[in-house]
């Protein structure tokens, strides 16, 4: 619910314009007093009210899904098929290994493009697509550097509109469990996804 509070100008209006209504209507200074008084204090309460209403924050849930739930945003249709905390993830980069105080998390999502234009390697994921990921506390996480180099997914050939693929990626995190990831579509939609299916999320307005 958007509560809109009046400027202190539009209560003093509605005050005079009640004042005028009772001076007519019982035609005596002392009934156009006593409204003016229960308009003014009717008004004080209004607004002391609304004041309070907007210094609250609003909150809204976020709809969220699952680990092995379609996905469906403009740019992509997706599954995160996996999401698993390793000790050690394969790369011809080097491997990656979390570092003292770190937690190493593995993000296994199957994608589609949607788009007419040709994505030129599908490991890397959609080229619409911004990914984010948070742990429990709310703390980004960051991506390793070159996620397209985890072995096991295909990095040397690109996917046409329709054609399916694989997206291998990571992040090295806190001593907090994984959160949630957010995949925000440039076309305008965003999508979140929990590891934890009971995880409830809002978001304040």
């Amino acid at each position: 619910m958007t509560t809109i509070r009046l400027p202190a100008r539009g209560a003093a209006l509605l005050a005079t314009a009640i004042l005028l209504i009772a001076g007519c209507a019982s035609g005596t200074t002392e009934a156009r007093t006593d409204s003016a008084t229960e308009a003014a204090e009717a008004s004080q309460g209004v607004t002391e009210d609304t004041a309070t209403e907007s210094a609250s924050p609003t909150e809204e849930p976020v709809e969220t899904s699952a680990v092995g739930e379609a996905v469906q945003l403009p740019s992509a249709d997706f599954t995160v098929r996996g999401i698993e905390e390793r000790d050690m993830i394969p790369s011809s980069f080097p491997d990656y290994t979390p570092g003292e105080g770190e937690r190493l998390w593995f993000l296994d999502i199957e994608w589609t493009n949607n788009t007419l234009d040709a994505v030129a390697k599908e490991c890397h994921g959609p080229d619409m697509f911004d990914l984010r990921v948070y742990d429990l506390d709310g703390a980004e996480m960051l991506m390793v550097d070159q996620p397209g180099m985890i072995e096991g997914q295909e990095c040397s050939s690109g996917l046409r509109q329709g054609e399916t693929g694989t997206w291998y990626t990571a992040f090295y995190g806190g001593t907090s469990d994984f959160g949630w990831a957010i995949f925000t579509d440039y076309a305008g939609e965003e999508a979140v996804v929990t590891l934890d299916p009971t995880l409830e999320l809002t978001r304040t307005l």
